[in-house]
């Protein structure tokens, strides 16, 4: 039965994923049906060594497939993550899925689900996780959203935001290489001399 076999590898992967060579044969094995396999693996073990290691290459499988209700169920999965490591892994996970996602052509992915999922993510209190969202969201061709528009504001404030750390301001133009123009025009601004040298070139 399918479903057996995708829990006992995800039983595998959480006790064995960290091990050499293991995590890529347990991916190519549940690449169809990698969404299923990403609920049985969190429910196994969502903090052990290995699940941990298979995060990124699941939410990479279920991003290069493109299937609008699968990364719908991703995102939820991601969300409800839970514990000190939670954070860890939700950026893991979303890292991975930015990643397939950028093979090939780009295209809007639609539904509820995607959009009600980024929008607990956008809304995270871990800034590496809530600007990975925010590629995501431009990678889905999401701007529209009314999440999305506040997103975009956010990541343009802590931008130009002087006072905010270095690789916060570098995060937020990164986050906006994938926005609307209109929304990185206001970038040129950083285009000036009293600026760090890293936030121009990252602009430009």
């Amino acid at each position: 039965c399918e479903a057996r076999a995708v829990e006992a590898l995800a039983r595998l992967a959480a006790e064995h994923g960290d091990e050499q060579w293991m995590a890529p044969a347990i991916i190519s094995s549940v690449a169809s049906n990698a969404d299923a396999f990403l609920a049985r693996l969190l429910a196994a073990s969502p903090s052990s060594a290995g699940t941990q290691a298979v995060l990124g290459p699941v939410g990479e499988t279920i991003g290069a497939r493109r299937d609008a209700a699968a990364v719908g169920r991703c995102f939820q999965q991601t969300g409800e993550l839970a514990g000190p490591d939670a954070a860890k892994g939700q950026f893991v996970l979303l890292e991975g899925l930015t990643r397939g996602l950028k093979r090939g052509k780009p295209r809007a992915l639609q539904g509820e689900a995607i959009v009600r999922g980024l929008e607990k993510l956008l809304a995270s209190s871990s800034p590496d996780v809530s600007e990975q969202a925010v590629r995501i969201a431009g990678l889905l061709q999401l701007s529209d959203s009314p999440a999305m528009q506040t997103a975009w504001e956010t990541a343009a404030k802590a931008a130009l935001d002087v006072e905010r750390p270095l690789a916060a301001r570098l995060a937020a133009v990164a986050s906006l290489s994938v926005a609307p123009w209109e929304r990185q025009h206001s970038l040129q601004k950083l285009l000036d001399a009293r600026q760090p040298a890293e936030v121009q070139l990252a602009v430009v």
